[in-house]
């Protein structure tokens, strides 16, 4: 037999052609266009779901020291609700309104120092807002995340010697001398800017605990000892929503609840609309 004087075939190509390159590169490209949108979905979740936790966190703390402060409400002192609407400035430059309502009542009982170890058994107790209401167009709120909700305190009758130059606490005082500061004032207002020194300026920063990022802190509705319910939640059934106050005094019937209307977003602001939470604190009967 001879032997094959047969060639191999070469005429197929042993590498990539321009086309299956350029295919290659676009599936290269896709891919990786795919991945990044797989991250680029799972770090929004992960945004979000840790913008709804701190939300979730910062009522369970706001519902927690409610329940608290309202449960050591002293019946037979004064108590004052104060509804504005303001507008403010954002921390993104905008203008927007927003309840500012604010709280005032006295407190008894074992009560903790905000950021001490010292405990005293009466105080006075204000919710509201980081800053006062003529401050909230100021350029400097611009570096604030929108409003903060602020428990501000003042405790008397220490039971230890209260801090060296500390405005923290207004000591000694007795219930007696509380209600004497009382009726001693001209105006509710008046009372209540008592209480609404910045943290800043007075120098102690155990005077008021941040909250809430909110955006809207309003008292809405609560019900009086005789059963009638006053809404502020349209005007229609309470006074005016602006610059107007409602004041129970010492010997006066106090809300036997108050229903608060809560608007809160995460610190940053990854939450495309609010949270609103309705909270009803239920005042301790006589």
């Amino acid at each position: 037999m001879h032997k094959s004087d047969r060639h191999p075939d070469f005429s197929a190509s042993a590498g990539f052609t321009l086309v299956e390159m350029l295919v290659a590169v676009a599936m290269g490209a896709a891919l990786v266009a795919a991945a990044a949108t797989v991250f680029a979905l799972a770090s929004e979740a992960i945004g979000t779901s840790t913008a709804n936790t701190q939300v979730s966190s910062q009522l369970r703390v706001l519902y927690s020291w409610l329940d608290r402060d309202f449960g050591r409400i002293r019946l037979d002192g004064p108590m004052v609700i104060v509804s504005d609407n303001e507008d403010y400035t954002t921390a993104g430059g905008g203008i927007e309104n927003a309840r500012l309502d604010r709280v005032l009542f006295s407190i008894s009982g074992d009560i903790p120092a905000l950021k001490t170890s010292d405990h005293v058994s009466l105080g006075m107790v204000l919710y509201g807002h980081d800053l006062p209401a003529d401050s909230l167009s100021s350029p400097t709120h611009e570096d604030m995340f929108d409003l903060s909700l602020t428990r501000w305190a003042r405790l008397m009758m220490s039971g230890a010697t209260p801090p060296v130059n500390s405005e923290f606490y207004q000591a000694p005082m007795s219930f007696g001398n509380l209600l004497a500061y009382w009726y001693s004032t001209t105006t509710v207002p008046d009372f209540v800017a008592y209480f609404q020194t910045r943290p800043d300026t007075t120098g102690n920063e155990d005077f008021a605990e941040m909250i809430a990022h909110v955006v809207s802190f309003g008292v809405i509705r609560y019900e009086q000892a005789d059963g009638t319910v006053v809404d502020w939640s349209d005007g229609a059934g309470g006074p005016p929503l602006s610059g107007t106050e409602t004041t129970f005094g010492p010997a006066d019937e106090k809300p036997l609840w108050i229903e608060f209307e809560i608007v809160l977003r995460d610190s940053n602001n990854r939450l495309e609309e609010p949270f609103t939470a309705i909270y009803r604190v239920n005042l301790p009967s006589r």
